[in-house]
């Protein structure tokens, strides 16, 4: 994570955004399933993600680049986005149209 990124989250704006994007998504994820396009709905260990990464340019604090996941799901939204194995091609693919589809825009 690069040092602006680090910065981002000792920020109060980060933590007022997070705040309103859990209150905004009622607590649960949000992340959709690729297989069968349901919603997780998770309520456990809960995250706020960048849509749009900060590395890629995403706004670290518009609400519309901010998303509430499960641990679980934030971890395989991030796995695949960093993946450069080549037996996830196809699953970063899928990622990325899903992503298109839902936010109009991929990371």
């Amino acid at each position: 994570m690069s040092k602006r990124g680090r910065n981002v989250y000792r920020d109060r704006r980060w933590k007022a955004a997070r705040r309103e994007a859990l209150k905004r998504d009622d607590y649960q994820c949000q992340a959709v399933e690729l297989d069968n396009g349901e919603k997780c709905g998770r309520r456990g260990i809960l995250e706020v993600d960048h849509i749009v990464p900060i590395s890629k340019g995403g706004n670290p604090f518009n609400l519309d680049n901010l998303q509430t996941l499960c641990r679980r799901c934030h971890f395989q939204k991030t796995a695949l986005e960093n993946s450069t194995d080549h037996n996830l091609t196809r699953a970063r693919q899928e990622w990325d149209n899903h992503m298109n589809t839902t936010f109009g825009a991929t990371p």
